[in-house]
């Protein structure tokens, strides 16, 4: 992993575990607009925690520049990926190979049941 995206990672991290104790603490408070998330706070773990995710996304932007300018005049490597997108409870599997979305089709199915989970707890 190169120095970025942990750096990256590390931040965003940082930045969650700051706004899940800024909404222990009782000063973060969030909500949905249609269909988009939104938080909003005043005291110092939110404002910490916006400002640690904002870095790590600015980290992972600058590590993506990065990595293209990097890879001019190198032999090809065979890369494999895929992503799961989740509209409600149906998950849609994209990826590069069969081998691939046989995984993320047990992903899915994981996050599903962990939704389940919690949603009859």
């Amino acid at each position: 992993m190169r120095r970025l995206s942990l750096l990256s990672l590390i931040f965003f991290i940082a930045g969650l575990s700051f706004l899940i104790q800024g909404i222990l603490e009782g000063e973060l408070k969030g909500g949905f607009f249609l269909i988009f998330p939104f938080l909003f706070g005043s005291g110092i773990y939110s404002s910490l925690g916006i400002f640690m995710i904002f870095l790590g996304i600015l980290f992972l932007s600058l590590d993506i520049l990065t990595g293209l300018t990097e890879g001019f005049g190198e032999i090809e490597q065979k890369r494999e990926g895929g992503a799961v997108v989740m509209i409600g409870p149906i998950p849609i599997v994209l990826a590069t190979s069969l081998r691939i979305a046989f995984i993320l089709f047990f992903v899915a199915i994981l996050v599903m049941l962990l939704l389940l989970f919690i949603l009859l707890s």
